[in-house]
């Protein structure tokens, strides 16, 4: 188990949102797992699933699938998201995923983190 650290950024190109944010995180087993406030969130990058986590929901995203699903826990609701993949780039220290989802319109995302273990 490695300390790293994050450099997140997540684009909405519906929106024109760009948001950056650094963090720490730990990468186990080629998994990485780090929180956002009350969120958890976790990359497993063999499989290239995106989990994030809190009290309220559960979202699931597969992008070799293209599944996606979100959970409200108080009522035990799963329901399946529209998830179109555009592309998954995992290399060494840099993961850039492009994706599409449909919840309740189509928005476009590009997710990108670049991490290095903390000595």
């Amino acid at each position: 188990m490695s300390k790293i650290s994050l450099h997140i950024r997540l684009v909405n190109k519906e929106d024109k949102t760009d948001l950056k944010w650094e963090t720490v995180g730990i990468k186990r087993d080629n998994i990485i797992i780090y929180n956002e406030d009350t969120i958890k969130v976790k990359i497993d990058l063999d499989k290239n699933t995106l989990t994030r986590e809190n009290n309220d929901y559960l979202i699931e995203l597969d992008f070799n699938n293209n599944k996606a699903f979100y959970t409200l826990k108080k009522y035990l609701n799963r329901l399946e998201l529209d998830l179109k993949t555009k592309k998954v780039e995992t290399n060494n220290e840099n993961i850039k995923i492009n994706y599409i989802i449909n919840m309740e319109k189509e928005v476009e995302y590009m997710y990108e983190i670049n991490y290095e273990v903390v000595k």
